[in-house]
């Protein structure tokens, strides 16, 4: 479970490295409110597409008669045509099973139909737990291996963070409400169990976005510690710690090559 600041640098650090990130959490969180301050700190563009409340047209856009006399479809005017931004889509697992498949077509080959999202556009998924009142649909097992997993803690691991943003945002009233939650934590939100449902496990895939993670974490100079946030997303927490206390030999060859 991640804060606010832990998720925000993880979209930056998978932007960087290209791997799809996938925020879980419970119902009006801030998980969008989340990503799109990272867009707007990073200067780019952002798009929400809720898909508990899109058609598959929305993502596919819609048939017509080409000159060719076949059918093609129309990229819809909401998605991306050009520069660079995150493209937000939220509520994934509560989609009908028609967006689901649109979506994932989008997540897994950056494209959908006859559109191709832009170079500079990266991709932000997020869901609510199976958990309480929540309908949603179980991912399959080879679609949440395309991502990397993170779940936006609530109760008092974020609550500071969301105060301060209150406080800025809407300096006049929140006082009063920051105040009253803080008393009590169960005036903020309900209390849900945080747990994903299903355990992340590793894949010869998730290695080879633990590459690029890596490979984007030295070249961003990210903490350890989200180097760490990260590869637990990919393959499970237990093997990511074990990871990161794991250090290569040293071959007799390298004490000469380095003159030792």
């Amino acid at each position: 479970m991640a804060n606010i600041s832990t998720v925000k640098q993880l979209v930056r650090l998978c932007r960087d490295a290209q791997v799809t990130l996938f925020i879980w959490g419970i119902h009006g969180i801030g998980k969008s409110s989340v990503v799109r301050q990272v867009a707007e700190e990073s200067g780019i563009g952002f798009i929400d597409f809720r898909c508990a409340q899109i058609e598959a047209s929305d993502l596919r856009g819609m048939p017509d008669r080409g000159s060719d006399g076949r059918t093609h479809f129309l990229p819809p005017a909401d998605l991306p045509a050009s520069g660079e931004g995150i493209l937000f889509l939220d509520e994934l697992n509560r989609a009908s099973q028609d967006v689901l498949a649109a979506a994932f077509q989008l997540v897994l080959d950056r494209r959908v139909g006859e559109y191709q999202l832009p170079p500079g556009w990266s991709i932000v998924c997020a869901g609510n737990f199976s958990e309480g009142d929540y309908h949603v649909t179980e991912l399959d097992p080879a679609l949440r291996d395309r991502f990397l997993h993170v779940t936006l803690s609530r109760g008092s691991k974020t609550f500071r963070e969301w105060a301060v943003w209150m406080s800025e945002n809407y300096p006049e009233s929140a006082l009063e409400i920051v105040d009253f939650c803080g008393i009590n934590l169960q005036h903020l939100e309900p209390r849900i169990r945080e747990e994903l449902g299903f355990q992340i496990t590793p894949s010869r895939r998730s290695w080879e976005m633990a590459a690029r993670i890596l490979q984007a974490c030295r070249a961003g100079k990210y903490p350890k510690r989200i180097c760490t946030e990260a590869l637990a997303g990919l393959v499970g927490r237990s093997l990511a710690v074990a990871f990161s206390k794991h250090h290569l030999p040293v071959r007799p060859e390298q004490l000469i090559e380095d003159g030792l």
